[in-house]
């Protein structure tokens, strides 16, 4: 399912709603874009915005 809503996020709003950090390292690391969401948070260390309370990355 994290993977589902981390495409969906992708494709609904162009790019997932994370901090700069977690953009910064995608950017860096282009073979890294392929990872979920989760996997990229957890090795920025970035947080998802608040609003998001239904699904946990962290």
């Amino acid at each position: 399912m994290r993977n589902i809503h981390y495409m969906a996020m992708k494709k609904k709003h162009g790019e997932l709603k994370i901090h700069k950090h977690a953009t910064a390292y995608q950017m860096q690391n282009p073979t890294e874009s392929e990872a979920t969401g989760s996997q990229l948070l957890k090795k920025s260390g970035a947080r998802i915005r608040k609003k998001s309370k239904k699904q946990t990355f962290a």
